[in-house]
């Protein structure tokens, strides 16, 4: 029961969080954000607090898993090429010179063989049952 009291404390403030953020203008263009500018059709009301609460608890368990799935499959294909890895580890440390640096999205974004990494397990191994289509970019060549 504490953990769950605990967690729903972490909710809470993540969502306070938000809000406060998103009445400064300074609230990232996210998922979270479509939530804060709902209106309901009928009443022309926005979602209240607890509303708000109860859907961040389910948005962080769905995400928890699909980015938890990511990662295994991800760190699966890694492990199994060695040569994968060994580039991967060389763009992340030419990229960050310490672990705080890895938060920036930006630079993270930059990572272009990462971001092709993560594409290629989740396509190799998708989260979803049954087969995605893959379509190539134009000029690419898939042999």
């Amino acid at each position: 029961m504490a953990a769950n009291q605990q967690f729903r404390k972490y909710i809470d403030d993540q969502v306070n969080g938000c809000i406060t953020l998103e009445k400064l203008g300074n609230g990232p263009s996210n998922i979270f954000k479509l939530l804060l500018d709902h209106k309901d059709k009928e009443t022309g009301e926005s979602m209240e607090f607890k509303e708000l609460s109860d859907k961040a608890v389910i948005l962080i368990i769905a995400v928890s898993d699909t980015t938890g799935m990511a990662l295994t499959r991800l760190f699966f294909y890694l492990a199994r090429y060695h040569a994968c890895y060994k580039m991967l580890q060389q763009e992340i440390r030419s990229q960050f010179t310490d672990v705080e640096g890895i938060v920036s999205r930006p630079k993270l974004l930059g990572c272009k063989y990462m971001c092709a990494c993560v594409d290629k397990a989740l396509y190799m191994s998708p989260g979803v049952p049954g087969f995605l289509t893959y379509k190539a970019p134009e000029g690419a060549f898939i042999n």
